[in-house]
C-alpha cells in the first residue's frame, strides 16, 4: 500500500482535443482530388494530437486508519516473535564517529536494522551524525514509523520512550492507557524491570564496545 501510493508517472501526451490550434477544417471535402482531410490536430498529422499516448496515472489508494494501526502492530509482533526486537534506553554518542558506531552496531549483529527514537529528547546530534552514514542502516521518528520502513530492515531497535509510545499508538483503544515500560509488564503480569539487569544502556557502548547483554523488552501482542 505505501509502496503503491509512492509511484509516480509524469509523462503525458497531449490529445487533439488538448492541442492549440484551429479547429477549421484545412481544405474542402470534395474537388482537390486528395484526400479528405480534417483539421491540423487530427492524429494523423505531423506535430499533432496523439490518440493513445501516455497519460498521467492516479495509484493512490485508501487505507483505513484501523487498518494501518493493525498492520503495525502485526509487523511489531512479528519482529518480537522472531526475536528481532529490541530496546535501548537511548541513543546517545560522545562524539561524531561512523567506525566507533559502526562496530557497536556490529557487535550486537544490528547491520541491518531501523532505529526508532521518540521526539528527539532520546537522541542527541553526534549518534544522528555518526548513523546516517551507515547503509542498511536507518534512523526514524517514532510518529514516522511505517510498516514498510520496519519490514525493510531486519532488525527493529526502539528506545524505551519509542517503545511506549509506539505502543500506545498500536493497541487497541481500551488499552491505551499505559504510562511507561513497567505499566506493560503489570499488564501481562511479567516481573517488573531491573535496572541492572533488563535496562539496555546503549551509549554506553558506543564508546566502549563490551560483552554486556541486550534485554529485549517485549510489547503487547496484537489484539484477538
Amino acid at each position: 500500500w505505501q509502496r503503491t501510493n509512492r509511484r509516480q508517472i509524469s509523462r503525458a501526451a497531449k490529445t487533439r482535443g488538448e492541442k492549440r490550434g484551429s479547429t477549421r477544417k484545412i481544405y474542402k471535402q470534395k474537388g482537390t482530388g486528395r484526400a479528405r482531410m480534417g483539421p491540423n490536430r487530427s492524429a494523423i498529422r505531423k506535430g499533432s494530437g496523439k490518440a493513445f499516448g501516455p497519460k498521467r496515472r492516479e495509484f493512490t489508494q485508501k487505507f483505513n486508519k484501523q487498518q494501518r494501526r493493525m498492520a503495525l502492530r502485526v509487523v511489531v509482533s512479528q519482529k518480537l516473535r522472531e526475536n528481532r526486537l529490541f530496546i535501548v534506553h537511548d541513543m546517545f554518542a560522545d562524539s561524531i564517529s561512523t567506525r566507533t558506531l559502526y562496530k557497536a552496531v556490529n557487535k550486537f549483529g544490528w547491520t541491518d536494522a531501523v532505529f526508532i527514537h521518540d521526539d528527539g529528547s532520546d537522541l542527541n546530534n553526534e549518534f544522528f551524525l555518526s548513523i546516517r552514514n551507515l547503509p542498511t542502516v536507518d534512523l526514524r521518528a517514532q510518529k514516522f514509523a511505517t510498516v514498510y520502513t520496519i519490514l525493510k530492515r531486519e532488525y527493529l531497535v526502539l528506545t524505551r520512550n519509542a517503545a511506549l509510545t509506539l505502543a500506545q499508538r498500536i493497541a487497541p483503544a481500551p488499552l491505551r492507557t499505559w504510562r511507561s515500560i513497567d505499566d506493560l509488564y503489570n499488564h501481562h503480569q511479567l516481573p517488573p524491570l531491573l535496572a541492572d539487569q533488563a535496562r539496555a544502556q546503549f551509549s554506553s557502548s558506543i564508546t566502549e564496545v563490551d560483552d554486556g547483554p541486550i534485554h529485549p523488552y517485549p510489547l503487547p501482542p496484537p489484539a484477538q
